[in-house]
């Protein structure tokens, strides 16, 4: 039937058969008419992101890698960063980390602790996406190791978007709130919890841990330098560093926030997950989902 709600009807084209709309009913149409407009709306908006992006990432460094085995292996990649014991190369759907020569037992590090990673039996929300998923690894020429971690293609390196608004801070501390957990039941000290480790979707607003793994150790084990031995409690004291940094301190940042953000992280992850639940709840009352809005070409604008 076509529903004519100026009319306060519906009309079968095929039998001519009638129905009197009830005030519900054409209620119901109007609401219904308007979300498809919305997301119809939103759908091309989100049609025209993904051309753009193709068309950035045609434009993307490329990079071979000669490997021992006499093959090659050749990278597009937008960000790169240079740490203690790897080069990260971020590509569109993939992360690559590249150990040098005399850190193959980090590079191996970095896989044992990925494969130490727990997961309750009870896991609805699917938590093993947000960490590294290892789809390759290859012995370069030159003695270095290649790890290739893969990535959704809207997930970035959270160290891209600088500072930001106390809203969107908000989520990306619920997000590794979450993670933490997961490294708590693991029993897991990542030690480098940062904005250059952590990637964000920042339109479905999902957090993901892919990086620093070749530093993560044991509980109650000491550091790759053996300078101290490492509790669990690290992980949440890093979390609130990094919300410290990413916090753009222009805005009115709410109490409560702050407060959690600067106090001694609670002994138990699960524990600190829900003073931050309160923290929240305080700091913004209901709960409600606040677009990122954002592209490819506006975060890797400096790239």
């Amino acid at each position: 039937m076509v529903i004519d709600p100026s009319a306060c009807r519906a009309v079968c084209h095929f039998c001519g058969s009638q129905y009197v709309l009830k005030r519900e009913d054409t209620d119901f149409y109007t609401d219904f008419y308007r979300q498809m407009q919305s997301f119809l709306a939103g759908s091309n908006r989100e049609y025209e992101r993904r051309v753009a992006a193709d068309k950035l990432w045609e434009k993307a460094r490329a990079q071979q890698f000669a490997c021992a085995d006499g093959n090659t292996v050749e990278i597009r990649y937008m960000h790169k960063v240079s740490g203690k014991y790897a080069d990260t190369y971020v590509a569109r759907s993939n992360v690559i980390y590249v150990f040098r020569e005399e850190y193959t037992l980090q590079c191996q590090n970095y896989r044992d602790m990925v494969n130490a990673l727990a997961f309750p039996a009870a896991d609805s929300k699917s938590l093993s996406d947000f960490f590294p998923r290892i789809s390759g690894g290859y012995i370069l020429a030159d003695g270095r190791t290649m790890l290739v971690i893969e990535k959704g293609v809207d997930e970035y390196p959270l160290s891209l978007f600088g500072t930001l608004p106390p809203r969107q801070v908000a989520w990306i501390v619920s997000r590794l709130e979450n993670l933490c957990c997961v490294l708590e039941y693991s029993g897991i000290v990542h030690l480098h919890i940062n904005p250059d480790t952590i990637f964000i979707n920042p339109y479905e607003h999902c957090a993901m841990l892919y990086g620093g793994y070749e530093y993560a150790v044991r509980k109650n084990q000491y550091d790759g330098d053996r300078s101290h031995i490492c509790r669990m409690t690290e992980n949440l004291v890093q979390l609130r560093q990094v919300g410290l940094e990413i916090l753009d301190s222009s805005d009115k940042v709410p109490a409560p926030m702050e407060k959690f953000l600067k106090q001694k992280p609670m002994e138990d992850a699960y524990e600190d997950f829900a003073l931050w639940d309160q923290a929240l709840e305080a700091s913004f009352g209901e709960r409600r989902f606040v677009k990122m809005e954002t592209d490819d070409s506006k975060i890797y604008k400096d790239k």
